[in-house]
């Protein structure tokens, strides 16, 4: 199943990079401020994403981590119904789970882009750091759902 993906411009210098994650991943929409070809034109960044926050599996913003804060802050309420966000420097060296990381698949998301754009993922989850098996990294690959995260 493709996952429903908002991409989130904040500069036009990303275009090129929006749209090769476009079409790479299917089921994406590039949204910005600003009016470039190929985008869907949103009038604040912040207010798209508190509208929309439930409506897609993930966002991807290109640009700022501030940024990105900023505007899913307010949306954020439980790692196991959040969707997968994931920020992307806009010279594309970096690719940075920030929420989501097992349950939402940010975190085997954020590799997977770093390898199509030649990028860095900056995985930062104990359990990915130190090379051990999680559980509910393991559930979510397998379409499993953990009924009691305190047992598991």
């Amino acid at each position: 199943m493709k996952e429903k993906t908002a991409i989130i411009l904040i500069s036009s210098q990303a275009l090129p990079m929006a749209q090769l994650l476009e079409k790479e991943l299917g089921d994406c929409t590039i949204f910005s401020q600003k009016a470039f070809d190929g985008c869907t034109q949103v009038a604040s960044y912040s207010e798209f994403v508190a509208a929309s926050f439930a409506a897609y599996d993930r966002f991807l913003f290109i640009g700022a981590m501030g940024i990105c804060v900023r505007c899913i802050a307010p949306c954020v309420s439980d790692k196991y119904a959040d969707p997968a966000v994931v920020c992307i420097d806009e010279a594309g060296q970096f690719v940075i789970p920030l929420l989501s990381g097992h349950i939402g698949g940010a975190n085997a998301l954020a590799v997977e882009l770093a390898e199509k754009l030649g990028a860095t993922a900056v995985v930062t989850t104990a359990t990915d750091v130190r090379g051990k098996f999680s559980v509910d990294a393991w559930a979510a690959r397998h379409g499993c759902v953990i009924s009691d995260m305190g047992l598991a």
